[in-house]
């Protein structure tokens, strides 16, 4: 007899991995668990994490690019299962920190400028040379960068990520 493909059809990645966790007979809590009230899958969901960050080096440092990619989407699956062992939406907190960091675009060249003005006059943030420059593929956007790292910096106008929404809401899988 041939073995029949398991599909799970699922619209995100978290999705995809809280159906295989559960398939495999894994905990999916509902609504957040805090990492420290379960402490064997903690030590569990951290260890993988570890595992799959060290193959990515070690597959970085052979120049195996394979293994690279294989790495990479390894770790995020493991995140992803982190996520869902502790009741916890990750495609959500992804949503909100992308939200977040496209806050950090500014909208018109006048709040480019305001930007830059801002960094410059606080040199304490440790950011000397900040520039702007026009968003790839967006005429309307500008871009505020470290001129000595190309580091992306913040508008003005930028939102932080308000993650507490999700740990306090019933949000898992």
């Amino acid at each position: 007899m041939a073995h029949q493909k398991v599909t799970i059809k699922m619209t995100t990645n978290f999705d995809k991995v809280c159906g295989f966790m559960r398939i495999m007979g894994q905990e999916t809590p509902s609504a957040p668990v805090k990492p420290e009230t379960i402490p064997e899958i903690t030590n569990l969901r951290v260890s993988l994490i570890e595992e799959e960050l060290n193959e990515l080096k070690e597959a970085v440092k052979n120049h195996d690019f394979v293994e690279v990619l294989d790495a990479l989407a390894d770790i995020l699956y493991v995140t992803y299962g982190a996520g869902a062992a502790w009741g916890v939406d990750l495609q959500k907190a992804f949503d909100l920190v992308h939200d977040s960091n496209m806050s950090k675009i500014c909208t018109s060249i006048q709040e480019a400028e305001q930007t830059v003005k801002w960094y410059k006059d606080h040199p304490e943030k440790g950011y000397p040379s900040p520039e702007y420059r026009k968003a790839d593929g967006d005429s309307n956007s500008y871009v505020v960068f470290e001129k000595s790292t190309g580091k992306i910096l913040k508008s003005i106008n930028y939102k932080s990520v308000q993650l507490s929404q999700i740990v306090l809401a019933d949000a898992g899988c």
